[in-house]
């Protein structure tokens, strides 16, 4: 279908994500609920949301994911002890962020003409389970659009971020279902859900950013009103937080999102909610009429389309079947919270700790090899305004020999024993020992010694691929569930 108006832009780079909002179909009904008071409640949830992300640091925390992953560089070491110090980040998160990601993808597409397997509950469900069961492995390795690619980013956020959230939409092209990861930031839900569905969680936010012709496109469909009132930006605090973390990702690139996104992107905002009308208390007269509040009120599941920035209302339907496109997987769940550790969190103190020590090991090298000199001079060497720096001459007072070299200490024998033993420390963590990699870090003298390492690490790594299995079920009980709205009946 034709974009409507005139493109201002045509040299728009195509943004990473395309959007990925659910559209608004015919038979979606209008409730005949009370906008202004749907509006408001969501945007009560949508600040809580950002308030609650903020308070437990939830941008430092991502923006060290971002960091640690890409090997940006830490800039609070680079002018100590002298200037234009060795201040390299060392690989040991995206090592295993790697091998992680590659050992899950691999297990989870291990046979060619199967991803899932289909059991039946009970004596009526044998016969039709094997006929389910090809339908959906056609359905994924043929139909899916890009499953292998989707799949592959969705474990590498999961691993990144702690969190991965998969959606599963309608294809319209091919009347079934896709399936798309999402951004974790562009997520909102309560921090302490325990899932996406209506009995997991009180509301699910997805904020999607629009180019412009993605706006113009919507607007051709007819299926949303005061698109108009859509402008860019999704509020202050989201805004900012999504423009620092895209700032690291264009420092890592090499390439500018950040300005195009202030520039060009606006956003709408898709509202799964359960949501309590409010109704009139009959019989109670006050002092502006009857009170209207939520109690006796039946719960009404809502999708909402709305403009976060300014709090437009963009379409309201009726959530009939209850359902929410939405399946999280966790790869170090975090108790009670919905936001899971990440692996560069889980992993900080280890790689902090393996940064300082290769740090000191480069740095005093540079000292052996550049020793520092001392010349006569009629003032005293002044520590205070003079930094000292390999192979630098500084100021010793008079009296003494024409130049003095600093003493040369000795090489420090325990440093690669150090860094050594902080790999270990870093694989004992996430579960990804050197033989998951495909290395040994302590090679065996027997085989019986390594088929035990061999066990121990597949124990380790079941209990994360079990985590990846659990999430990627819901993510095929959604696809089972929307197969049977959307899918035609003679496929």
């Amino acid at each position: 279908m034709a974009y409507e108006g005139i493109v201002l832009n045509p040299d728009n780079q195509v943004q990473a994500d395309r959007p990925n909002d659910s559209l608004p179909s015919a038979r979606d009904s209008d409730p005949g609920l009370n906008e202004e008071d749907i509006k408001n409640c969501i945007l009560s949830d949508f600040r809580n949301d950002i308030r609650d992300k903020e308070d437990m640091d939830w941008l430092a925390i991502r923006a060290w994911d971002i960091e640690s992953y890409y090997l940006i560089k830490d800039e609070t070491f680079a002018n100590w002890p002298w200037n234009n110090a060795y201040h390299q980040r060392q690989p040991l998160t995206p090592a295993l962020v790697d091998t992680g990601v590659a050992n899950v993808k691999a297990s989870m597409t291990s046979v060619a003409d199967k991803i899932l397997r289909v059991k039946g509950v009970g004596v009526e469900d044998m016969r039709k389970a094997p006929i389910l069961e090809s339908l959906l492995n056609w359905q994924l390795l043929n139909e899916i659009e890009d499953l292998d690619h989707t799949l592959f980013i969705h474990i590498f956020r999961t691993f990144l971020h702690g969190t991965g959230v998969l959606k599963v939409m309608q294809n319209f092209d091919s009347n079934s279902v896709s399936i798309v990861s999402l951004d974790l930031e562009n997520i909102f839900v309560p921090v302490n859900a325990k899932g996406f569905q209506k009995d997991k969680s009180d509301h699910v936010f997805q904020v999607v950013p629009l180019s412009y012709n993605d706006l113009q496109f919507r607007k051709s469909l007819g299926i949303y009103k005061n698109l108009d009132q859509v402008v860019p930006g999704a509020g202050v605090s989201y805004t900012v937080t999504q423009e620092q973390l895209t700032r690291l990702r264009d420092q890592a690139s090499g390439t500018g999102m950040e300005t195009k996104l202030r520039r060009d992107t606006s956003y709408i905002m898709e509202c799964w909610k359960t949501y309590y009308p409010k109704v009139s208390s009959a019989g109670y007269n006050g002092a502006n009429g009857n009170v209207r509040s939520s109690a006796g009120a039946k719960a009404r599941e809502l999708k909402v389309w709305i403009a976060p920035n300014g709090g437009a209302i963009l379409r309201v339907a009726e959530n009939k079947e209850g359902m929410r496109p939405y399946s999280d997987t966790h790869a170090y769940p975090l108790g009670d919270r919905f936001y899971s550790i990440s692996m560069p969190q889980k992993l900080r103190t280890v790689q902090e700790d393996l940064d300082y020590v290769v740090k000191q090991s480069f740095d005093s090298s540079d000292k052996r090899y550049m020793q520092a000199g001392f010349v006569d001079e009629t003032s005293g060497f002044n520590k205070g305004t003079q930094q000292r720096q390999p192979g630098g001459l500084y100021k010793k007072g008079k009296g003494a020999s024409p130049i003095e070299w600093e003493p040369v200490a000795p090489a420090d024998q325990t440093l690669e024993r150090k860094i050594d033993w902080l790999w270990i420390q870093g694989e004992k963590l996430t579960g990804l020992f050197d033989v998951v990699q495909g290395s040994s870090a302590t090679p065996d003298k027997t085989l019986g010694q390594t088929e035990i390492r061999l066990a121990r690490a597949d124990v380790r790594f079941k209990t994360i691929f079990d985590r990846f299995e659990s999430g990627f079920k819901k993510t095929m009980d959604l696809v089972y569930f929307y197969d049977d709205e959307f899918m035609p009946r003679e496929k």
